[in-house]
């Protein structure tokens, strides 16, 4: 978080200054990428470029602290993957047999940090979660945003989100128990 800086960094994003705007793009991106990548989103990093443009057209609309700053962002973020799940529904993708993919030079070190969620077994097992689950925990954890932000930005009660939190992370530890305990025999039989 930005911290006792963020009021004065806010005013100069608003009046246009593009270093406070980097301030808040650093700041906020790696969690939203973060965010897009656990919710399943086809391209991460358009989802940041869309929260971001989105974020800069509406500057002067938002009231508010630091924390509300997050949870404003966060629900413009959870709303550019919902409209993504929906135009990916809408169309059928095509691809020209002719195309040949080159693969592109190796991932940056960020690529990697970032993806460390979706290829660990906390990933996986996010992956087997229900969508509500998924949802809540990204936000509250991913995102830190409070129970409240949470409700708001997926329009249930606060008490639903703290069940579905509870869950959530009940789910999400016997998920990886299951794993490490199968990893763990796995190793045993290999070791004889």
């Amino acid at each position: 978080m930005i911290g006792v800086e963020f009021s004065a960094v806010l005013a100069r994003a608003r009046a246009g200054d593009d270093e406070a705007f980097a301030v808040i793009y650093r700041d906020l991106a790696p969690a939203i990428r973060g965010f897009a990548r656990g919710r399943g989103a086809k391209d991460p990093d358009d989802v940041v470029s869309e929260t971001m443009v989105s974020t800069v057209s509406s500057l002067d609309r938002f009231t508010g602290d630091e924390s509300a700053f997050r949870a404003w962002i966060f629900t413009i973020a959870f709303r550019r993957v919902s409209d993504e799940f929906r135009r990916a529904g809408r169309r059928v993708t095509t691809e020209s047999l002719d195309v040949v993919h080159e693969p592109r030079g190796g991932p940056s070190a960020e690529d990697l940090a970032l993806d460390g969620l979706a290829g660990s077994p906390v990933g996986a097992a996010l992956a087997q979660l229900s969508q509500a689950q998924r949802d809540v925990l990204l936000l509250r954890v991913v995102a830190d945003l409070s129970v409240r932000d949470v409700s708001r930005i997926l329009g249930k009660r606060e008490s639903a989100v703290k069940m579905i939190q509870q869950r959530g992370l009940v789910r999400l530890q016997e998920i990886l128990a299951t794993e490490v305990s199968s990893r763990v025999s796995v190793n045993d039989g290999d070791s004889r």
